[in-house]
């Protein structure tokens, strides 16, 4: 897997990687290290760029380059599955030589590959259908996780019910889902939310709680939850964002692709998503597999350490993994719950305009099993 420096090429700006080690340093933090994304602004990359895919799909033996925006703008142990099929090789196996292009925020990978600066894109559903109601398409082509492992974490000595929110300080990311699920939770548990002082996460919500900024923050249970109970030494509350906190049956992860890349590239993208569920069974399989990943991303990201990502993927196992619809193949999204999620996505206004028949940005012919 590569992670290229920032230049142009063609009209696609491909960003690199560099570690925040001295300021981790600075802060005294021992848990998962975060990567700062050195991104040219988001309106070079989503200049005037023609919708061009890689080349066709290759004959056996040939290999394609294929450009992956992931879901965040650093590494995290949601990329723990894709970061072990590469040490296996897999990717090279299915003829894919993997570029990663890191977007400059949360919610722009549906931009970015809707415009060619990559040919896949991770991200939440709701971001995707944000961006195809600015014009912005891509294709949905798999579920890569169901569940939502997001939630609400305060201290546990300090809250312990939604109630005890009242009068604390509250960071939630400022993307369209983060706004979404927190809408949802507030209005379950009924919250008077003008009694809670609700503030910008920024990038990243665990300085902020660790320092006493914030009470409590939006976390990932995969992420922030586990550093900030790592780094502090002690325990959270946590309220998940599931359906006894009022959040509906969403899928989460989901996996686009550039429409020119797909009409050009449907094996490709067919086995992308191939190895990426070869690598999530392999990890369930057993705790050596699931160690022998986590070797794997610490190698290729060495400012982690061992206990924080197995924790985290851990989590990952525990609230992201168990899909939805396990009769459908693997990676299957639902029609019914994509129309759904738009349809809440327009009721809450955070899409302006409807977007007509929505199901025709999703596809279910290139899941594996097809």
């Amino acid at each position: 897997m590569e992670v290229t420096g920032c230049e142009e090429v063609g009209c696609v700006a491909v960003c690199k990687q560099e570690s925040e080690v001295d300021t981790m340093n600075e802060r005294g933090k021992t848990g998962i290290v975060r990567l700062l994304a050195v991104a040219m602004p988001l309106a070079l990359l989503l200049g005037a760029c023609a919708l061009t895919g890689s080349s066709a799909s290759p004959s056996a033996g040939a290999v394609t380059k294929v450009k992956v925006v992931p879901d965040w703008t650093s590494a995290w142990v949601g990329w723990v599955p894709w970061v072990g099929a590469e040490k296996k090789g897999w990717f090279d196996e299915a003829g894919i030589d993997m570029e990663i292009v890191l977007p400059p925020g949360g919610s722009d990978p549906p931009r970015l590959v809707s415009t060619g600066a990559g040919d896949l894109a991770v991200s939440i559903g709701g971001d995707l259908l944000f961006a195809a109601s600015q014009g912005l398409e891509s294709t949905a082509v798999a579920s890569l996780a169901d569940r939502i492992p997001e939630g609400i974490a305060c201290w546990a000595d300090e809250v312990t019910k939604p109630e005890d929110l009242y009068g604390k300080t509250v960071a939630i990311y400022n993307f369209p889902s983060a706004q979404l699920y927190w809408k949802f939770f507030t209005e379950h548990h009924k919250l008077d939310t003008s009694k809670i002082e609700v503030v910008d996460e920024g990038n990243d919500g665990v300085p902020l709680i660790l320092s006493g900024t914030v009470d409590c923050i939006d976390a990932a249970a995969s992420g922030e939850l586990v550093s900030m109970e790592l780094e502090s030494g002690r325990k959270a509350t946590y309220f998940i964002y599931d359906d006894s906190n009022g959040v509906p049956k969403i899928q989460n992860s989901i996996l686009s692709a550039n429409k020119d890349f797909l009409a050009k590239n449907p094996d490709v993208v067919k086995a992308w998503i191939g190895v990426w569920f070869r690598a999530v069974d392999y990890m369930l399989e057993n705790e050596q597999n699931l160690q022998e990943f986590v070797d794997a991303y610490i190698e290729a990201y060495p400012e982690n350490e061992e206990e924080p990502t197995k924790t985290g993927i851990q989590q990952m196992v525990k609230y992201a993994y168990p899909p939805y619809y396990p009769d459908q193949p693997q990676g299957w999204i639902s029609p019914e719950g994509w129309t759904a999620l738009h349809d809440i996505l327009v009721d809450t206004k955070q899409i302006e305009a409807a977007i007509e028949d929505p199901t025709h940005l999703i596809s279910n012919d290139h899941l594996p099993s097809q």
